[in-house]
């Protein structure tokens, strides 16, 4: 009887970490017993009630309410709304869980009795698994996907006293995989499964982000099938896709199965297949492979599986009787190629043995040979090389099975592929021999038989190194030596410069070292940063490699290029031993380098105690200066080393000494902080009144730095606590500007002076309160620090304080008796400076101590004035109610609410016009709050101002009405609302103007739309008789042309220099303005007062569109201005050329002269424009004409220098005229046209 298939879902959950919730299953369950699980369970009766319709239509909605129970059943997560973790108390919650495991309630009334429904959106549906037909208890399980907040995971619990889980966990897939493998969990099938697609996607967000995009369509649940072949305690399952299912329709498809092993590390999932079994039925998949292309039989070469290996050679069989072991995988591999590259030498045998074939090369461009080379299968390569394999082959880096075998010391491999004629001087991508590899890593047996088979010597790498290089850099003694007896070259040099003997002195190799220098190398060869093998080895303090260098002679007086010494590099890293080594041999102690600085200098500057000890031992003198003007003691000092400091002072170091910013050895001490140094310097009685070139003293720096103990310490031996910097100022005034209490309280105490000033006239109690130090204030008030001192701009403590918004400042202050209506030079008293940077609280505090609220500042600005500028809100309301009338003006004549409309502060507006402020006063250029709001862009201060019945009509002293400045500025939204006030739509400002008119001049389309549509009169002009039409096109506002023509304008009015629309869109080049004009029936025959018509102004400009569409409509082309000109004339005295093309097409008349006789080919020729002359001269140009003053345009061409054109008219058959003759000695006296000579380059704008 076929056993019943019971519904059940669970929920992989997981966290922000990209953790998965695991739950294990105790010992004593049916089902799944010491496992490791998703939570979840079957489907209950009470998830069948009526819910919601799922988004997922092919998913009946009891799985997913039994998902969303089961989660908060097991581990208290509930997938609702509102939560259940937010609303109801845990213990609560608890007692819930219980009662729906017992039976005593259900979900579902759990869910009325919070009012909570389930959040299906949460879910996320990932796989629909069926246990096998085997199985004791089989499931048709839904598993989703959720996500769970993190405070929801702090809260994650199993029961208590439940018998249903064990515990519960948070992992990553990894670490459950690892634990699993460690045998710290157990997990059953379908988790393994699961388990292995969560890691194949690398992250669970990732995996989620993949389900997303399939999870609305249906797809074939996972069948899970149990072969009934087991060998061992192996266990196999199989899935869809597997070619094993009973189900499968692709028997080359994808594997899909888990084989569980005794062994863990044996138990392979998805697309990895242990071949364990020996069952014909397995036939069929001997050659499925993974993604990497390998099959099983390339898996067991791979990992070293002997028995299986042998189990495919000896019984596997396929068509022809014999097993297809060359295949390669994705890479190229042979499953030969797989056992050598892991190490199986075994397998490798085998497979030899049996015929493998072995000149297969992969992608790499390795061979069997190169692989067994390189981890050294001496066996292997000797069958290989029996077999007759290729020695020579390179792989894709250039490297041979020789320099493979040479570079891991594979002696006997390298023997014999030398047997076999493998090549000695091959080179590697990298420029290296196998004779330099081997000598990099020190395989002198490999060097040996090498050179005995002829290998080069003294190649050298991309870094000029040889092999002798490598050999002494790393240390390889035997190998240096063995390179030396077959005369290696010693002193060439690398591309630092530095030679075989600098690199082993360098690294501190003292046998190599010997050899080297045995071999007669030059032993102070120096490299390109004038190092030396001496220096070098001593700067990394190799004691014994010197001792030898010094007993081969090297020079201990050379210097690098940065002046130094092997000495001094030596002091400088603080090799003492090697100092010794080398004094006694450097002659005097006290060399400079290139900073000045000697050998004890560089010894101090690092810390180094005991070579300074050693130094002053030898007499090194302590008190030379650098280059800087420092001594050793300052150098020392500066740094903070204690013990440097008293070996330096022992030995008689000066203290008192300054550099050239007159800071002592003190100075720099206290300057960075090390007290410690100081107090060591203040006992030797180093001088503490000494000042740095900014007349700072020791104690000032030390106050300013906060550094306590040496203000203590110098107060003790009385420093001068009132000395003064360059700019006037004392520790004190220091340590009350930077809040450094301790200080401060240590100089009060010591009777420093509390009311002497800087230059600037500060005190230390004003810094104190500028800067909100509030117990430095308390402290120099109680110390009798004058209240009521101003400094050089008239300003108070209290008005610091309050400037800057520092209240506990202030109250201390006002306590002390600090007038609270003094000003300073501006006129501005504490509430002012409070009021304007909007410090409520202080304001308050100025207030209750009867600060005066009239005053005016020397802009006549109250404090109301100034918060209302300023926006600040709270201020006002503070001040409004003292301020009597809100309606005083400033200097500007303008009251707060015109500061406050200026500036856009809407709030302060609101406030000040619910006071009673008056909307419709007039500063001294007539404008009123909601002008000023508007000029300035603030749309909202403008519109609330108008709703509050603030007159819009007024103008200011050039008659411009609110109406106008919005139109003007494009503040749509304030048109809308002026006009909807019925705003006076055509008032007219000083010059003639109306709305419309600025609108249209600026391109607002928005306004002129608004304006038309209120009926404003599109046809009224300005002063100058210009109109919106006009206007609009002049600046090329084409949208703003369409709305007035659409209005009915007059498109010819002229204005009263009868110019037209289409004159001034002409003129400026804006050609979709032309064509819309002419579209309107714009007459393009019209002139102004000079005679110019839209056609001339184009061509002019040479705007050749607008000619084109002017010439298109008619224009007559040979209509002249005053003084006679043509457009064709203009636009060839200008150069514009494609307007001189249409105008020839128009049949322009091209000899037509003007009022003195000049025709366009003379323009054209003096101004130079050799390919107009061109086009005039094919239009049939009369090159013989004359001016009235009998100048051709040979002439004229000729006198300007305009050579070619010179040529081009003279083949024409052009003469000078009857007058001039062709001279190239001087130019005589011509009167040329005024026309030619003086015209404006620049396009004409009316």
């Amino acid at each position: 009887m076929a056993k019943p298939v019971r519904e059940a879902a669970c929920v992989v959950a997981f966290n922000h970490l990209d953790q998965v919730l695991f739950v294990k299953r105790p010992k004593t369950a049916k089902a799944w017993a010491n496992m490791m699980v998703f939570p979840g369970g079957k489907v209950d009766a009470s998830d069948a009630v009526p819910t919601p319709t799922s988004a997922y239509a092919h998913i009946p909605p009891r799985f997913f309410l039994s998902a969303v129970r089961e989660l908060f059943e097991e581990v208290d997560l509930s997938l609702t709304s509102p939560r259940l973790s937010r609303h109801v108390d845990q213990m609560t919650r608890r007692q819930w869980r219980h009662d729906i495991v017992d039976k005593k309630a259900t979900f579902d009334q759990l869910l009325a009795a919070t009012k909570a429904s389930p959040t299906y959106d949460a879910l996320l549906p990932y796989k629909q698994l069926i246990t096998p037909v085997t199985s004791p208890h089989r499931f048709n399980t839904w598993f989703f996907l959720a996500q769970v907040g993190a405070a929801d995971v702090a809260e994650a619990e199993i029961l208590p006293l439940g018998t249903e889980l064990d515990e519960l966990l948070w992992l990553t897939p990894d670490d459950a995989w690892s634990g699993y493998l460690d045998g710290d969990f157990n997990f059953a099938t379908p988790q393994l499964y699961l388990l292995h697609d969560l890691r194949r996607f690398g992250s669970v967000s990732a995996l989620m982000e993949h389900t997303k995009r399939t999870a609305h369509q249906p797809s074939e649940p996972l069948l899970a099938q149990r072969l009934p072949i087991e060998d061992d305690g192996v266990i196999t399952s199989v899935f869809n896709g597997d070619p094993l299912h009973t189900e499968c329709t692709d028997p080359n498809g994808p594997l899909h199965r888990v084989v569980l092993h005794p062994d863990r590390s044996q138990t392979l999932v998805g697309n990895q297949v242990r071949m364990l079994a020996r069952d014909r039925q397995f036939r069929t998949m001997v050659n499925c492979t993974d993604e990497k292309g390998r099959n099983a039989f390339m898996l067991a070469s791979m990992l070293g599986q002997n028995d299986v290996v042998a189990f495919f050679l000896d019984w596997l069989v396929i068509g022809n009787g014999t097993y297809n072991m060359n295949l390669a995988d994705n890479e190229g591999k042979t499953a030969l190629m797989l056992a050598l590259a892991h190490g199986h030498a075994g397998i490798a045998t085998l497979l030899l043995g049996r015929g493998a074939e072995h000149s297969r090369i992969d992608k790499s461009g390795q061979t069997a040979l190169i692989l067994a080379s390189f981890i050294g299968c001496t066996d292997v390569v000797h069958t290989l090389l029996a077999q007759s394999a290729n020695a020579n082959l390179i792989d894709n880096e250039g490297k041979t099975a020789l320099t493979l075998a040479s570079v891991n010391g594979h002696d006997r491999v390298v023997k014999l592929l030398l047997d076999a004629k493998a090549s000695v001087h091959a080179i590697d991508n990298d420029e290296q021999t196998a004779l330099m590899l081997a000598s990099t890593h020190g395989r002198d047996a490999v060097v040996r038989l090498l050179l005995h088979a002829g290998a080069a010597v003294n190649f050298t790498n991309p870094d000029d190194q040889t092999e002798l290089h490598m050999a002494a850099l790393h240390g390889h003694e035997t190998v240096v030596r063995r390179l030396l007896n077959v005369d290696a070259k010693h002193n060439i040099l690398d591309c630092n410069g530095r030679t075989p003997l600098m690199m082993a002195a360098m690294h501190g190799h003292e046998i190599a070292v010997k050899w080297l220098l045995d071999a007669d190398i030059q032993v102070n060869r120096s490299d390109k940063t004038g190092s030396t093998a001496l220096m070098l080895a001593s700067a990394n303090g190799h004691d014994r490699v010197v001792q030898r260098l010094l007993a081969a002679g090297a020079n201990v007086h050379f210097c690098d290029n940065e002046g130094r010494t092997a000495l001094m590099l030596a002091a400088a890293n603080g090799h003492v031993h090697v100092v010794q080594h080398l004094e006694s041999n450097s002659g005097p102690l006290d060399l400079v380098d290139n900073k000045g600085q000697t050998a004890l200098m560089l010894a101090s500057v690092n810390g180094h105690v005991d070579v300074v000890g050693r130094l002053l031992d030898r007499s090194a003198n302590p008190n030379l200066l650098d280059l800087d003007g420092k001594t050793a003691l300052m150098i020392a000092s500066a740094k903070g080393y204690e013990n440097v400091v008293q070996r330096l002072i022992g030995r008689s170091a000066a203290l008192d000494v300054v550099d050239p910013e007159g800071k002592s050895a003190l100075i720099l001490a206290i300057q960075n902080g090390h007290d410690a140094v100081a107090r060591i310097l203040l006992t030797r009685h180093a001088s503490i009144n000494l000042t740095d070139k900014d007349g700072k003293t020791a104690l000032m720096l030390a106050a300013t730095n906060d550094h306590e103990a040496a203000v203590q310490h110098l107060l003790r031996v009385r420093a001068d606590m009132n000395a003064t910097d360059n700019d006037g100022k004392t520790a004190l005034l220091m340590a009350s500007t930077n809040g450094h209490e301790i200080a401060v309280k240590l100089l009060i105490n010591a009777q420093a002076d509390v009311n002497l000033s800087d230059l600037h006239g500060r005190t230390p109690l004003m810094m104190a309160a500028m800067n909100g130090h509030e117990i430095v204030v308390q402290w120099l008030l109680n110390a009798d620090a004058k209240t009521n001192i101003i400094d050089r701009d008239g300003k108070t403590p209290l008005m610091m304080a309050a400037m800057n918004g520092h209240e506990i400042a202030v109250k201390w202050l006002i306590d002390a008796d600090a007038q609270v209506n003094r000003s300073d030079r501006n006129d501005k008293t504490a509430l002012m400076l409070a009021s304007a940077s909007g410090h409520d609280r202080v304001v308050q505090r100025l207030l209750a101590a009867g600060a005066n609220v009239h005053l005016c500042d020397s802009e006549g600005r109250t404090a109301l004035m100034l918060a209302s500028a300023n926006g600040h809100l709270y201020v006002v309301q503070c001040l409004d109610a003292y301020s009597g009338t809100l309606d005083l003006v400033d200097n500007n004549g303008q009251t707060a609410l015109m500061l406050a409309s200026v500036n856009g502060h809407v709030n302060v507006v609101q406030r000040l016009l619910q006071r009673s402020a008056s909307p419709d006063l007039i500063d001294l250029d007539d404008n009123t709050a909601l002008i000023l709001a508007i000029q300035n862009g603030h749309d909202a201060v403008a519109q609330y101002l108008i709703t509050q019945g603030a007159n819009i009509n007024l103008t200011d002293k050039d008659g411009k009405t609110a109406l106008m400045f919005a139109a003007g500025n494009g503040h749509d939204a304030i048109v809308q609302h002026l006009l909807r006030s019925l705003a006076d739509v055509d008032a007219t400002d000083n010059d003639g103007k109306t709305a419309l008119l600025l609108a249209s001049t600026n391109g607002h389309e928005v306004a002129v739309k608004l304006l038309i549509n209120a009926q404003a009169d599109v046809n009224l002009s300005d002063l100058n008789g210009k109109t919106p039409l006009m206007m609009a096109a002049m600046h090329g506002h084409e949208i703003a042309v369409k709305w007035l023509l659409d209005a009915d304008t007059k498109v010819n009015r002229t204005d009263r220099s009868d110019t037209t629309a289409l004159m001034l869109a002409s003129a400026n080049g804006h050609d979709r303005v032309v064509q819309r004009l002419l579209a309107a029936g714009a007459n393009v025959d019209l002139c102004d007062n000079d005679g110019k018509t839209a056609l001339l102004m184009a061509a002019t400009n040479g705007h050749e569109i607008g000619v084109k569409w002017l010439l298109d409509a008619d224009a007559n082309v040979n209509r002249s201005d005053r003084d006679g000109k043509t457009p064709l004339m203009m636009a060839a005295m200008r150069g514009h050329q494609i307007a001189v093309k249409w105008l020839l097409n128009a049949r322009a008349d091209v000899d037509v002269s003007d009022r003195t006789d000049t025709t366009a080919l003379m323009l054209a020729s003096a101004n130079g424009h050799d390919r107009i002359v061109q086009r005039l001269l094919a239009a049939g140009a009369n090159v013989h004409l004359c001016d009235d003053n009998g100048h051709t345009a040979l002439l004229f061409a000729s006198r300007q220098g305009h050579s070619a054109i010179v040529q081009r008219l003279q083949n024409a058959g052009a003469a000078m005229g009857p007058d001039h003759m062709a001279t190239t000695a001087t130019t005589p006296e011509v009167h040329w046209p005024n026309a030619i000579m003086n015209f404006d380059k620049q396009p004409l704008v009316f």
